[in-house]
């Protein structure tokens, strides 16, 4: 007997991902087409009863209703506010209470409101206001009675309001005319205390002197700027003078007058005799020895000079007299100008300051006169509304007793209530389907377990169908290598491995059958070191589980049973014959079959010598323990 120890649970290696779904969509499908009668039939008896609670406790009621213009004048962005605000004083108890009264109801006021209703829009200002009742007449009836306290209460309210306000506006007039009186008496006692008598006009004329004061004082600086200048530049020009200098100076040039003289001769000669003449040509070289003399000679000489006092200097003197006159009068001029200006500027502040106080009052006094003249435009408006009073509301269209029921919720019930037991059914089947999380179908068992399903079957459901069963394990089985051990997972299970594993031997034994590996009946109620070590020597662990008898969590803990974490299959067995046909292996099978060659190849050096052919196979068989030592190894376990 090989064996192959696969990796225990506690190992590193991640687990992988889940092989099918947790509750399998064909399952249910199927389950609902089971019980399509039971449902169908439900759903029969929920339509009786829904038409005889539509006949017998829906109540049909008939609805009046009142068409209102509102007249009040507001603006359009506060028309939906103020409407609604007017609307929500149709319903209050007070209301409620006159109209019970007039119409001999014995409703409570909580039932009557809910029978009254108003209905506006945000665009328009028309409303209806809409009662309801189980006679046309009673409905109408009480939609006039509604409409009719609501506009008496209006009056009386809007009655109450204006005399109210009426009072309230007496008072302000009077307040308004103490107001008049004292801003007039404040602006004649300043008036008087100033001794003005009129005060803008004395204020402009002071601030139009001013600003001609100050113009003609900035012509009298730069006057005197411009002095200031032509005084600076004679100082500089007398300063730069002598005051005495040549008036008159007489030089000898002898050479210069031979040549002047030698010139015009030339001249006069040119003009009689032609340029070739020897007497041409003499004079012209006297011409130029003499200009290259008068080049050569020195300065002139001076023959006579005459001194005397400088006039520009005598000139100078006189413009620094005069301007420094001149200067002295233009500083005195602006001076003077400067400080008419200062008393100008003086008497416009003062005039400033008391005309700032005297608008201040005369401010007061407009507008005391202003409000006065309000508040008795708004007092005569209000004694007129007092002796008119408006609702506010205009009837457009009254109430008239309905033909027929407003829409009743008899269909509604008669309809709703078939649906709804259709759908109770159907939920209470799929529930039922559902419970407790059960593995029914193989994707369901991969799911739960964590492990790949390598069949599933009818068997024991169908006796008939162990041979298939046996045939399919068969081929898969011999292909593999390694230990495979074969578990129950409960009582239930663990009788169905004695049948399958001699199923099996007999199939291994027949002419022709190819080798396989051995195979090791487990039970997974025995003490858990024995298990765990039997289970970790074998290269796989194949595990019977019924189906739908088993929830997720039996399920879930196989593998920490087992104490390792892969090489776990699952075999299904008792499935519904309605459910044979949904896929019989799930997840990654060939791994499954696979793990005793891919341990062996791993565990094997490169350099051994090639293994000897497997023997032929051979069932082993475990004794199981007596039922009382089982269950004594169940406690302990």
């Amino acid at each position: 007997m090989s064996a192959t120890k696969a990796p225990s649970a506690g190992g590193a290696a991640p687990d992988p991902a889940r092989p099918g779904v947790p509750v399998e969509p064909a399952r249910l499908l199927r389950a609902l087409r089971r019980n399509a009668r039971a449902i169908a039939l439900a759903a029969a008896l929920s339509g009786v009863a829904g038409a005889a609670i539509a006949v017998t406790l829906v109540k049909r009621e008939f609805e009046a209703g009142v068409v209102l213009v509102w007249e009040q004048a507001v603006g359009r962005d506060e028309v939906a506010h103020e409407l609604q605000t007017v609307l929500d004083s149709v319903k209050i108890p007070k209301n409620l209470e006159k109209v019970r009264e007039r119409l001999h109801l014995q409703t409570p006021i909580e039932v009557l409101g809910q029978r009254v209703s108003t209905v506006s829009s945000s665009e328009s200002k028309v409303v209806t206001i809409k009662a309801r009742a189980d006679d046309p007449e009673l409905a109408a009836k009480l939609t006039d009675t509604v409409v009719e306290v609501f506009f008496e209460n209006r009056l009386e309210n809007a009655r109450e309001r204006l005399l109210e306000q009426a009072q309230n506006q007496e008072k302000a007039v009077a307040a308004a005319r103490d107001a008049v009186a004292a801003a007039r008496k404040a602006y004649d006692e300043l008036r008087a205390a100033h001794g003005i008598a009129d005060l803008p006009g004395e204020t402009q004329a002071a601030i139009e002197q001013a600003a001609r004061i100050r113009t003609e004082g900035e012509l009298a600086r730069v006057e005197m700027e411009a002095e200031e200048a032509r005084l600076e530049s004679l100082r500089k020009v007398a300063s730069k003078e002598p005051p005495t200098t040549v008036l008159s100076e007489s030089e000898i040039l002898p050479d210069s007058q031979k040549l002047a003289q030698a010139r015009a001769d030339l001249v006069a000669l040119r003009a009689q005799l032609a340029p070739e003449h020897p007497r041409v040509q003499a004079l012209e070289a006297q011409v130029a020895s003499l200009e290259q003399r008068v080049a050569e000679s020195p300065a002139p000489m001076t023959a006579g000079r005459i001194v005397g006092r400088n006039p520009q200097w005598e000139t100078a003197r006189e413009g620094l007299t005069h301007a420094t006159a001149q200067r002295d009068a233009a500083m005195k001029k602006r001076q003077t100008y400067a400080e008419l200006v200062a008393a100008a500027e003086s008497s416009v502040a003062r005039l400033s300051k008391i005309e700032g106080e005297a608008s201040a009052l005369l401010s007061a006094l407009h507008l005391a006169e202003q409000q006065l003249a309000e508040r008795k435009d708004r007092l005569a408006r209000t004694e007129d509304a007092i002796r008119a009073p408006s609702v506010g509301f205009r009837v457009l269209s009254p109430a008239r007793a309905p033909t027929f029921p407003v829409k009743s919720r008899r269909r509604l019930v008669a309809i709703a209530i078939p649906l709804l037991g259709l759908l109770g059914a159907a939920l209470a089947v799929l529930a039922r389907a559902v419970w407790g999380l059960r593995a029914h179908v193989g994707t369901e068992l991969a799911f739960w377990g964590r492990g790949p399903v390598v069949a599933t079957s009818t068997w024991p459901r169908d006796p008939e169908a162990l041979d298939d069963l046996a045939a399919d394990l068969g081929d898969a089985w011999r292909g593999s290598s390694g230990t495979t051990l074969v578990a129950g997972l409960g009582e239930a299970e663990a009788r169905l491995v004695a049948p399958l594993l001699e199923r099996l031997a007999r199939g291994a034994a027949e002419p022709g059958a190819p080798p396989g590996p051995q195979i090791r009946p487990l039970a997974l109620d025995q003490a858990l070191p024995p298990l765990r070590r039997a289970a970790r020597r074998a290269a796989r662990v194949l595990v019977l589980v019924e189906a739908g008898k088993r929830s997720g969590l039996d399920l879930g803990g196989v593998a920490s049973r087992l104490g390792r974490s892969d090489g776990i299959g699952f075999v299904l067995l008792g499935v519904a014959p309605d459910l044979a046909s949904l896929p019989d292996h799930v997840g990654d099978t060939r791994a499954f079959w696979r793990a005793g060659a891919d341990a062996a190849a791993t565990a094997a050096p490169a350099d051994a010598p090639p293994q000897q052919p497997a023997p032929p196979p051979r069932l082993m068989t475990r004794a199981r323990s007596p039922a009382p030592q089982r269950a004594q190894r169940r406690g302990g376990g």
